[in-house]
């Protein structure tokens, strides 16, 4: 089981492949729809919803891109949506994320990026599967979006 120094290199790594998603996003939706701006604003809301159901960054290959698919093509369908209302910027949304506390970092990756169970990262951290729980309840209402989009 990797250590805990180890899970903030993989939360870095995370941030950066949440990132490439991004990218990959709206490269694709701009030569789909030929605008930028909309690509971008699918791309932001592709990342956000991936935040809100955290687990699926378990996944790899063909399983990771069918769910940012199945997110992103209701999203080119109504480009002018309600959807758009409530945007941030990968800037404000990065600097969110890198200012998740380390012990919660640590749950993400061990629970969402790596699919450790409760009594495994409790056992890893020196914590009981209570808290474990406790602290993955509080990385799901950390990634999900505030008021302001963020």
């Amino acid at each position: 089981m990797e250590s805990e120094s180890g899970w903030q290199d993989d939360y870095l790594a995370w941030i950066l492949r949440l990132n490439d998603t991004r990218d990959s996003v709206r490269y694709m939706v701009t030569h789909r729809l030929g605008d930028r701006t909309i690509a971008e604003a699918v791309a932001m809301q592709v990342v956000v919803s991936m935040l809100a159901r955290p687990r699926v960054f378990r996944y790899q290959g063909l399983p990771y891109a069918g769910r940012i698919a199945a997110l992103a093509e209701p999203l080119i369908a109504d480009p002018d949506g309600d959807w758009r209302a409530q945007q941030c910027s990968w800037e404000q949304l990065a600097a969110r994320l890198i200012q998740m506390p380390t012990e919660l970092r640590n749950i993400h990756v061990a629970a969402h990026v790596h699919g450790l169970s409760a009594a495994e990262i409790g056992s890893a951290l020196g914590v009981d599967v209570e808290t474990v729980q406790s602290m993955q309840q509080q990385v799901e209402d950390y990634l999900r979006p505030t008021d302001d989009g963020v």
